[in-house]
């Protein structure tokens, strides 16, 4: 699957750091402040994407979401949950 970069800006001093994890890995979300209600969901990741410096990010959702979905066109599929760093979520079994 092609990496998808998003509103590129002239830093870019993250694009070429890796993602630590891929498509079809099992993830738990880590609580980034006590009121988090996120905290300990696991969810797939669907999606690897950067922000606007580069920096990876990463798209949760079940088990079989794609990415986008398609039908008479193609769109982002808004059963997912965007955005995450790696620091939001820690491995729970590789794909």
């Amino acid at each position: 699957m092609k990496e998808i970069v998003y509103n590129l800006n002239p830093k870019r001093e993250n694009l070429e750091k890796p993602h630590a994890y891929k498509v079809g890995d099992l993830v738990e979300v880590i609580p980034w402040d006590d009121d988090c209600e996120y905290a300990g969901i696991r969810l797939y990741v669907i999606g690897c994407v950067r922000d606007c410096d580069g920096t990876p990010l990463y798209v949760l959702g079940l088990k079989g979401t794609e990415l986008y979905e398609t039908g008479s066109n193609t769109w982002y599929n808004f059963k997912s949950f965007p955005g995450l760093s790696e620091a939001a979520i820690k491995l729970i079994k590789s794909a």
